[in-house]
């Protein structure tokens, strides 16, 4: 699979010691080696010898022609990260993240003559919903969504949303958006849906592991941080570190979340994604040509599958496969009763802040020490914004998008280490360094974000605690052919 290579302000931040300086949502492709600086970019600033564009790129938004445009900018936004665009001064207090955001709107709306105007709904569906409404009906109510990748795909597949790479407004190759999501979504030069520092909160949906440190001592066990550095840290070294953890440590001869201890603690909407594309699986990709197609092989799931078997079902892990039960994957961690727990930067910072056992956390295990890079899975939870098909003035939305983009990766990014660890996401100098492994990689596999059936064959075949997986393979790749012909059928029309 394509190898995606970050020049993150965190990795500038914790390897040379010096001021943030770029992205932490740069994701850049194939290249050569772990932490290539930039050939302009230095914690400093702009090298000697700079021209003006490198200038602008260093200060993207003070160095930005700001245009006063008299006027709303309306955003219909999901409830859950209505914080990315509404930042609330009476809450920025104790906030660095809010405050920031604060500052930030203040500022756009004062340079740009505008005023931010929110809608929010709870339900996915509900949103797509109104965008649905909106490009039925000819309206232009919202100048800007927030998607999910669990119904976003209904509004695609109808035409109804606009192709940001015909919006000129928008730099999307810059490093402010994401760049592993534009290479992986961009089908037939269309790209629908798109995320970077415009959304901060998104950047922490990267996924990881967090450990118990007592476990760990009262384990004779050695917390994995040099195992990462030294690029061993892998599915076998995981699987034998948690082999023979879960035990019934009361007697009762039940092994009960509540009293007993486990190996892992885990959730099967995350779990069997994060550890699949944490070993480099991928089931979807775009060709050369811009073509989506589906590109595996079946012995690769199936190895893969093995391990992630291996530490899930045989060695008896807590894997919460009840929706209704999902709170219980980390309150059992939070308790101090799994070694290990299967999660991700923003449910960290929200679920173990005030955990009594100090914990760590790593970056998802490689498949095997020959995987180069440490791999962290994007949830379908993450933001994206999208444009519904008839916004009558698309460059204006793309001018505000932009802006905001640029204003973040300025000012707000540069400090997403420090909001990390100032909300007790790590509570270590190990861990803080970890962060950087975390967020350095990030996979978007378009067969997931785009609904393929394929995508949930590995979650599937867990959830039934069977070992085969081939029978189900095959069955998966049969419907996703189908669906694919859908997607490409949408990204191969042309907008009206």
């Amino acid at each position: 699979m394509q190898m995606r290579q970050s020049r993150s302000r965190l990795m500038a931040l914790l390897l040379a010691g010096l001021m943030l300086f770029s992205s932490l949502t740069v994701l850049a492709g194939c290249a050569d080696g772990e932490g290539d600086a930039t050939a302009t970019e230095t914690g400093s600033g702009v090298q000697s010898g700079s021209s003006a564009e490198d200038e602008t790129k260093a200060a993207p938004y003070t160095n930005l022609e700001k245009k006063k445009y008299n006027r709303d900018f309306v955003v219909l936004g999901r409830g859950d990260m209505k914080t990315d665009f509404e930042a609330i001064s009476t809450e920025s207090k104790g906030s660095l993240l809010n405050e920031l955001l604060v500052e930030r709107n203040t500022v756009v709306e004062e340079d740009f003559g505008i005023k931010f105007v929110y809608f929010y709904e709870n339900s996915y569906d509900e949103v797509n919903a109104r965008v649905s409404q909106q490009a039925l009906n000819s309206l232009d109510d919202y100048d800007v969504a927030m998607g999910h990748k669990y119904t976003v795909t209904s509004c695609l597949v109808n035409n109804q949303l606009t192709d940001l790479s015909t919006v000129d407004t928008l730099a999307l190759t810059e490093n402010w958006w994401d760049q592993g999501c534009r290479s992986s979504l961009t089908v037939n030069g269309k790209l629908f849906l798109m995320t970077g520092d415009v959304l901060p909160s998104s950047m922490l949906i990267s996924a990881c592991f967090a450990f118990n440190k007592r476990l760990m001592k009262e384990l004779n066990k050695t917390e994995p941080y040099s195992l990462v550095r030294e690029g061993k840290w892998t599915l076998d070294e995981f699987n034998a570190m948690t082999k023979d953890v879960t035990a019934d440590v009361d007697g009762d001869g039940v092994i009960d979340y509540k009293k007993d201890r486990y190996g892992l603690s885990s959730w099967m909407m995350d779990v069997p994604f994060t550890m699949f594309y944490g070993a480099g699986g991928m089931f979807g990709s775009v060709t050369e040509d811009g073509t989506l197609e589906m590109s595996f092989e079946d012995e690769d799931v199936i190895n893969r599958y093995e391990k992630i078997y291996r530490a899930l079902i045989e060695q008896n892990a807590y894997f919460v496969t009840d929706l209704s039960q999902y709170e219980t994957s980390y309150e059992m961690f939070a308790a101090g009763h799994a070694l290990f727990y299967d999660t991700s930067l923003n449910k960290v910072r929200n679920f173990l802040a005030d955990m009594s056992d100090d914990y760590g956390i790593v970056p998802v295990p490689k498949y095997d020490t020959n995987q180069k890079e440490y791999l962290s899975f994007v949830n379908g939870s993450t933001g994206f914004v999208m444009m519904v098909s008839t916004e009558k003035d698309p460059a204006y939305v793309g001018a505000i998008l932009e802006a905001m983009a640029r204003y973040n990766y300025e000012n707000v990014s540069t400090k997403m280490f420090e909001i990390v660890t100032k909300l007790q996401s790590v509570r270590d100098q190990d861990s803080s360094e970890m962060v950087e492994y975390i967020i350095r990689n990030r996979v978007f596999d378009s067969a997931y974000f785009f609904d393929l059936a394929v995508s949930n064959v590995v979650l599937e075949q867990l959830k039934t605690g069977k070992p085969e997986i081939s029978a189900q393979l095959t069955s998966a790749k049969k419907t996703s052919k189908t669906e694919l012909r859908r997607i490409l059928r949408t990204m191969s029309k042309k907008q009206k």
